[in-house]
């Protein structure tokens, strides 16, 4: 099912499968912070911020996948009629692909740039680890509409090789999941507390949001800090010699090639390029100080703020 406006604001009320794997510290590409961050976000939702990405992608595959399931397994698969929600769990949703016809089961239709070792053998359940859990959390929110008993994982690679995988249910893991997403959604999303911060990442994100501030005083070192501290001073020492090192050989072969674009050996074939780029930059300085009123005006609509930390050893 294509991901609407109206679904794309209902989602902000539960966690869908594609969060799961974050909300649970699994994921590559999203934190629990940036889920949570989304679902107290109130902006209105543009559409333009979705296209062109590799989510929007996928999601205009799906189509595709699901057509070469049907041809390669001759069952056929049904549109779900709506965005689902857990009959006990309101918070808990789904946005599932597809119900397989006649079975107990329902259809996950996935994209890949390459299988690599995170897929299994065919008829596995060796997949991706989100993708793993998003299966477990559809069957746990939709089985109360009809009995499933497994997901079928249809899964189209870059270079056209199409595999299918398979997921059967494991109740215990839907059970504990439910849990830790309940616990996530209860503890922090409704009561506006975020969850742990795992890297400097989120505690930036936080700090964008405004949903935490910086702490004026500073904090006291353990010991374990202080040997971590002595190791950087040390890796820095030895970052600087061969940093200097580096510019020394550096520019004594840029001296030697010259006015040339590049160096050779005997045989004439390139070892090294040395050509001059040209680029065209914006001076926004120089636009503030010639024209403050238009700064004003494309800063207005076309500007965001960002906030960063800079680390400085004493």
């Amino acid at each position: 099912m294509k991901l609407t406006k109206e679904i794309k604001f209902a989602r902000k009320k539960g966690i869908g499968g594609s969060e799961v794997a974050a909300v649970l510290g699994l994921s590559r590409y999203k934190s629990a912070i940036d889920v949570y961050l989304d679902k107290i976000d109130v902006r209105e939702y543009s559409e333009e911020e979705e296209v062109l990405t590799p989510a929007w992608f996928g999601t205009e595959q799906e189509h595709i996948v699901i057509k070469a399931y049907v041809v390669k397994t001759k069952n056929k698969c049904v549109e779900p009629e709506s965005l689902y929600v857990h009959k006990e769990y309101e918070h808990l949703l789904a946005n599932i692909d597809a119900w397989i016809a006649n079975k107990p089961a329902l259809l996950e239709a996935k994209t890949t740039k390459f299988f690599n070792n995170d897929w299994g053998k065919e008829g596995t359940d060796i997949i991706p680890k989100p993708y793993l859990l998003q299966c477990a959390h559809y069957c746990a929110v939709c089985s109360h509409i009809k009995q499933i008993d497994y997901v079928d994982i249809a899964a189209l690679g870059s270079t056209s090789e199409f595999r299918l995988y398979r997921y059967h249910r494991n109740e215990k893991l839907e059970n504990a999941m439910i849990e830790r997403l309940s616990d996530f959604w209860h503890n922090h999303v409704l009561k506006r507390i975020p969850p742990h911060a795992k890297d400097n990442s989120d505690l930036l994100k936080l700090l964008q949001s405004g949903q935490v501030e910086m702490i004026d005083d500073g904090k006291e070192a353990d010991e374990e800090i202080y040997k971590k501290l002595g190791n950087l001073y040390d890796v820095k020492k030895e970052i600087k010699v061969l940093s200097t090192k580096q510019d020394t050989l550096e520019n004594d072969i840029k001296n030697f090639i010259g006015l040339h674009s590049s160096l050779l050996d005997v045989q004439g074939r390139s070892l090294v390029t040395y050509i001059s780029t040209e680029n065209d930059r914006f001076d926004i300085k120089k636009l503030q100080a010639c024209r403050p009123w238009l700064y004003k005006i494309l800063v207005k609509k076309f500007g965001k703020k960002t906030i960063s930390r800079r680390f400085l050893l004493k």
